[in-house]
C-alpha cells in the first residue's frame, strides 16, 4: 500500500495466471476509488471509441515476452484468437528483459507499422499518459507527451500473432531492449497496416479464422455516421409514420 494526497492513494497488485505452457505475470496499480466499484479487470471501458485502460490502470502493466496476452476482452484477449496471442515489449521495472543490438531496418519498419496502426486502428489505442518505469528507476526523464505509447500493434506470425505497445520503440532505442527473434522476423514480413494484405496476413496467421480486428477506425466512423443519420431520419418522420 502506498500513501499519496487525497484520492490518489494507490495499491499494487500482482496477478499470475497459467495458460498451458505459457505463464503470465500482470503487475498493475489502480486508484483506490476504482476498487470500490464493480471489478473492471479484464473488460475494457470505451470512451469515444478508445480504450480507457491508461486511466484505470495508470502505472504498470507487464507481460513477459512470448507469454499469452490477456489484457482486455476483444483483440487483447488470447481467447479471441484461434492461435496464441503473444505479448512482446510490455516492459516494466523491476522485471528483467533481453538487451542487445537491433538492426536499423527493423527499427525503421517497426516505426512505420506503429504509425500506421495509430491511424488505422485508433479504437484499439489506450487513453492517458504512460510513464516509463525503466526511466523512473534510473531517475531519467520518461517520455511524457500524450500518444508515445498508446497505440498497440498486432503482428501476424506463423501460427501465432504478436501484440506490442507503441512504447516498444522507446525501449529499443533508449533501454537497449532486444525483442525475440520470431518477432523480428514477423515485423520484417508484416504488410503495411493500411493494406488489404495486412488483414489477409492476420487471417492466415490466425489459422484462417477472421481476426477480432474486424473494423478499421474509418469503418467505425462510417458505421457510426450511418447509424446517426438513420436515427435522425426516423425522428423526422411524422408521428405514427413508418
Amino acid at each position: 500500500m502506498e500513501a499519496a494526497a487525497g484520492r490518489e492513494v494507490l495499491f499494487s497488485q500482482t496477478e499470475t495466471h497459467d495458460n498451458g505452457s505459457h505463464r503470465l505475470e500482470a503487475d498493475c496499480r489502480r486508484p483506490r476509488a476504482v476498487r470500490r466499484r464493480r471489478p473492471l479487470w479484464g473488460r475494457p471501458t470505451h470512451v469515444s471509441g478508445v480504450l480507457d485502460a491508461a486511466v484505470l490502470f495508470p502505472s504498470k502493466m507487464h507481460f513477459a515476452d512470448l507469454t499469452s496476452c490477456r489484457y482486455h476482452s476483444g483483440p487483447f484477449d488470447a481467447d479471441s484468437w484461434a492461435v496464441p496471442l503473444l505479448a512482446v515489449g510490455w516492459l516494466e521495472e523491476p522485471h528483467p528483459f533481453s538487451t542487445g543490438e537491433v538492426p536499423a531496418p527493423f527499427v525503421s519498419r517497426l516505426r512505420t507499422l506503429l504509425a500506421q496502426t495509430k491511424g488505422e486502428y485508433r479504437q484499439f489505442g489506450f487513453r492517458g499518459v504512460h510513464v516509463c518505469s525503466l526511466c523512473a528507476s534510473k531517475s531519467q526523464v520518461s517520455p511524457c507527451e500524450a500518444g508515445w505509447s498508446q497505440e498497440n500493434l498486432f503482428v501476424p506470425g506463423t501460427g501465432e500473432v504478436f501484440v506490442t505497445p507503441g512504447g516498444v520503440l522507446h525501449y529499443i532505442e533508449d533501454h537497449s531492449y532486444l525483442p525475440p527473434a520470431s518477432f523480428l522476423v514477423a515485423v520484417s514480413r508484416c504488410p503495411d497496416v493500411d493494406s488489404i494484405g495486412y488483414r489477409q496476413a492476420l487471417r492466415q496467421a490466425n489459422a484462417g479464422v477472421h481476426p477480432p480486428l474486424d473494423e478499421t477506425w474509418a469503418e467505425c466512423l462510417a458505421k457510426s455516421k450511418a447509424f446517426a443519420e438513420a436515427v435522425a431520419a426516423k425522428r423526422r418522420l411524422p408521428q405514427g409514420g413508418n
